[in-house]
């Protein structure tokens, strides 16, 4: 893990940004000094810099409480690379609810799969 920079919150919450290999994300700590905290994975449905105001709020909360707060940039959001294949496979598997009818079972499959693996 390498932060990247750091800024210290009202209530004495400091965050850092963080890059984990290539997935970027954010890390919220209580106050410096207090006992060691547990972490909690803060999630969100789009890129971090979207969803900023959402987390941070979350973040602050889960400080007061004691706890240290992180969140990652999911795949294929915000800057993270999407796959030239995704946009073929997602298409292939999002046609059937767009028409509203019942998928098949390998297209229920892929969903359940993609989404396991991140990719959906």
């Amino acid at each position: 893990m390498h932060f990247t920079f750091e800024q210290q919150l009202d209530g004495g919450v400091l965050e850092r940004t963080f890059t984990l290999g290539d997935v970027p994300g954010i890390l919220w700590t209580p106050a410096p000094g207090s006992a060691p905290t547990p972490l909690v994975l803060l999630g969100h449905p789009g890129g971090l810099h979207g969803m900023y105001p959402h987390l941070v709020d979350r973040a602050r909360r889960c400080a007061a409480d004691g706890f240290a707060a992180a969140a990652a940039e999911l795949p294929w959001s915000g800057d993270r690379p999407r796959p030239a294949s995704a946009g073929t496979g997602r298409s292939t598997r999002k046609r059937p609810v767009v028409a509203r009818i019942r998928p098949p079972v390998d297209v229920c499959e892929a969903i359940v799969r993609g989404w396991h693996l991140g990719l959906g």
